[in-house]
């Protein structure tokens, strides 16, 4: 997959760690902890340790520390705000309004506006707190 700041798989920050993608799979942070992909395989984070995702593959844990695989792919809730999708293309959030991913054409998000990329692809910064990439991944 690609990264661009317009369309499909848009990441941008609003506000201090708050990072959204906009399409399939778009991800979201509200608040901390609170992460959300939209479209199949939707993941969403509703409280300490709640997750879910809608779609193909759906996950869902309704309350701290507890997991309900229905589906392909594999999701390690490692307490509150901090998630750790094992399959590919996998996000490891390590608190709030951090995230690491862990795939090709990564990206690590270090604080508010700021960004590292950490492997193949690379990432063009297209304004306070967005990001564009255009690598894989």
């Amino acid at each position: 997959g690609e990264w661009r700041a317009h369309g499909a798989g848009e990441w941008r920050a609003h506000g201090a760690g708050e990072w959204r993608a906009h399409g399939a799979g778009e991800w979201r942070a509200h608040g901390a902890g609170e992460w959300r992909a939209h479209g199949a395989g939707e993941w969403r984070a509703h409280g300490a340790g709640e997750w879910r995702a809608h779609g193909a593959g759906e996950w869902g844990t309704h309350g701290p520390g507890r997991v309900q695989p229905t589906g392909p792919g594999r999701v390690q809730p490692t307490g509150p705000g901090r998630v750790q999708p094992t399959g590919p293309g996998r996000v490891q959030p390590t608190g709030p309004g951090r995230v690491q991913p862990t795939g090709p054409g990564r990206v690590q998000h270090t604080g508010p506006g700021r960004v590292q990329p950490t492997g193949p692809g690379r990432v063009q910064p297209t304004g306070p707190g967005r990001v564009q990439h255009t690598g894989p991944g």
